[in-house]
């Protein structure tokens, strides 16, 4: 990693990190960088380790067919999706958010969904899906999808993640693992770069922008108890895998240097979950990244547009 002044420095290597990364790159930035707390084994952050379902707007079967590679001519004439309309999206985000989401944005992912999902598709070689295995029921021999969340990706997380670093190494973008970024650097109230510890040393890297796309924090007690309630800090990791790594990787630091610099942070404030109230949906729920927990606590999946709204890695009993 050069100590030169880079276009745009984006903070985390998940999905939403990835995808701000390219965008900037198809925008005209030409140096374009990501600094990644995880070893090079771990990219991807939460992104890896998700189903890689995506909610979006679209008008039926018919509108999903064209970005999907797991559907026979013979199979759509058995598949029965319904539309899932801007009002269907919107309705389920202020539900689960208890109306209290910022309208402004909600407007802006909802409406842009569809887009966005033709992005990846095109830009970043996504392999999606239709997601048979997780949200579909065979009635009358045909294949009936429910719930909003047809869209997924071939391989889950790790099929997402992998399309991504192949995209990022053919557009030249740079990417620093084991480099977690400590601060951001401010000039008259304005962010211009991004500091950074690699190899046992402090850089300041200079940037015209930055990205902060880092902000997951389920493996902090403290940001867990503060955003989901009183409990969330007792939940522990419920795989040896995220244990091992995402209990020091995913603990909010875009959060805290931004409330550093007084950054406004404007995120979708889905409602707070007691341990209590998983505990009443069945004791033997163990909720896993990106699947079952964003379900419960968020109710729309993993969407084409990622918020900074709080994910929990594990809870388990």
């Amino acid at each position: 990693m050069a100590t030169k002044h880079y276009d745009c420095i984006v903070v985390g290597s998940g999905h939403a990190g990835s995808s701000a990364a390219l965008a900037a790159v198809e925008a005209g930035c030409t140096s374009v960088l990501i600094l990644e707390k995880a070893p090079r084994e771990w990219v991807g952050g939460n992104g890896y380790f998700t189903a890689g379902a995506h909610r979006t707007v679209h008008s039926g079967l018919q509108d999903l067919l064209p970005i999907v590679h797991n559907v026979t001519p013979e199979q759509a004439a058995k598949i029965d999706i319904d539309p899932y309309t801007v009002d269907d999206f919107t309705r389920d985000i202020m539900r689960l958010g208890q109306n209290k989401p910022d309208e402004k944005l909600v407007k802006t992912m909802v409406e842009h969904s569809r887009e966005a999902v033709e992005w990846l598709a095109r830009r970043v070689d996504i392999p999606f899906i239709l997601s048979f295995h997780r949200q579909a029921y065979q009635v009358n021999g045909r294949q009936k999808f429910w719930g909003g969340l047809a869209l997924s990706t071939e391989g889950g997380g790790k099929g997402l993640m992998k399309a991504h670093m192949k995209a990022l190494e053919k557009a030249g973008v740079e990417i620093s693992f084991e480099s977690p970024a400590i601060g951001l650097m401010a000039e008259n109230g304005a962010v211009t770069g991004v500091v950074v510890r690699t190899d046992g040393k402090e850089l300041n890297l200079s940037a015209s922008s930055v990205i902060l796309a880092a902000g997951g924090y389920e493996s902090s007690s403290e940001l867990r108890s503060k955003h989901l309630g009183s409990g969330w800090e007792k939940a522990r990791v419920g795989c040896k895998q995220l244990l091992q790594v995402n209990l020091h990787v995913t603990t909010g630091m875009t959060r805290r240097s931004g409330v550093l610099l007084s950054i406004q942070v404007m995120a979708l404030p889905w409602p707070k979950i007691s341990v209590q109230k998983l505990v009443e949906i069945g004791r033997d729920v163990t909720a896993r990244v990106g699947m079952q927990m964003p379900q419960l606590t968020r109710g729309i999946g993993s969407s084409a547009i990622s918020s900074p709204s709080p994910v929990i890695l594990s809870v388990s009993w």
